[in-house]
């Protein structure tokens, strides 16, 4: 992938942790609390919790080797819930598996919050309305604004076990 090649081994830790806090910050705006999941020595990147519901969701920056893909979807490995699981990355294709969604980042965060369909998927942003979009891209700008400007309060540890 050139774009890995390209990106040294520390920065693409370094776009992880940015990828990972903003989605969380887009899921507090939506409502959610948000914690980090823990079932043995495995961990989930945010366990977001609202109205009963829960959703869980494990962030990385491509799912350029089955080592990364191993580790994103295996973290999900002992849940025993029916909740939505989801692996969000840059990957444009669909890497979907056992129930588990993978979602392309810009996708997840366009979707603004919408009921998933009965496979679990969001209609694609591409399908929507000009102003819809440039609602939920002036959304995600404020999101990253906040990253990038606010120090947010770390997030509570929950064992899932």
């Amino acid at each position: 992938d050139i774009g890995n090649a390209l990106l040294p081994e520390h920065h693409k830790e370094d776009v992880e942790l940015i990828l990972e806090n903003i989605v969380c910050l887009e899921m507090l705006r939506r409502g959610y609390k948000v914690s980090i999941g823990k079932i043995g020595d495995r961990e989930i990147d945010l366990v977001c919790d609202k109205n009963g519901k829960r959703v869980y969701i494990q962030v990385c920056y491509m799912l350029a080797s089955d080592k990364t893909a191993e580790r994103e979807f295996g973290a999900y490995v002992g849940v025993a819930d029916n909740y939505p699981k989801y692996v969000l990355s840059m990957d444009e294709f669909d890497f979907s598996r056992d129930g588990i969604i993978h979602m392309n980042i810009r996708d997840f965060l366009l979707q603004d919050g919408q009921a998933p369909r009965k496979d679990g998927r969001i209609q694609s942003p591409r399908f929507r309305g000009h102003r819809k979009r440039s609602i939920a891209l002036r959304d995600m700008k404020a999101s990253l604004l906040a990253l990038l400007f606010f120090q947010k309060q770390p997030l509570t540890r929950r064992n899932l076990d």
